[in-house]
């Protein structure tokens, strides 16, 4: 076996590996009817997830994550959080005849977002150029993020069996 390669299985073996966390999601919606076709909406939520089993503990990279379609190598790190996601969002729902259009806009603040960035471990850097010729592996790491945008559904009834959405 190849030192790097032991080493790593090594330092992942000899690592503190139990991990608890207690997560809490919570949703809060309210609509007010604004007249005979338009519904006005608000929500408040907030969701967390908890890291999956490769992002915590895939300890040598290769193609175990598949380089998740965008051409990395990946390593897990046991000392993840789980990431918190808090939402904001605001819309309404207009509606006439067989025709329903529900703008919606939001804001979410995550934070200890869950996000491959380059790792720093020369001994993983040394075990992907060498036995997979690839990049830099990136380690799954707590990260903060903001995402903000804008959605449109739109449903339409053609007739009793036909619609569009």
């Amino acid at each position: 076996m190849m030192p790097a390669v032991k080493m790593l299985r090594d330092n992942f073996n000899n690592a503190q590996r139990e991990q608890s966390d207690t997560n809490l999601d919570a949703v809060l919606k309210l609509s007010v009817n604004a007249g005979d076709h338009l519904k006005v909406y608000a929500g408040l939520a907030q969701k967390t997830r908890s890291a999956s089993y490769q992002e915590r503990y895939l300890w040598l990279h290769l193609q175990s994550t598949g380089d998740l379609a965008d051409g990395f190598n990946y390593i897990g790190n046991i000392k993840l959080n789980p990431e918190v996601a808090r939402e904001i969002e605001l819309g309404f729902d207009f509606h006439v005849h067989v025709t329903m259009i529900s703008p919606r806009i939001y804001y979410r603040d995550i934070d200890d977002y869950i996000q491959g960035t380059p790792t720093d471990n020369a001994k993983a850097i040394m075990v992907s150029k060498a036995i997979a010729n690839a990049n830099t592996p990136l380690k799954f790491n707590n990260v903060e993020a903001t995402i903000m945008g804008f959605d449109m559904p739109l449903h339409c009834n053609i007739d009793e069996h036909w619609a569009i959405h």
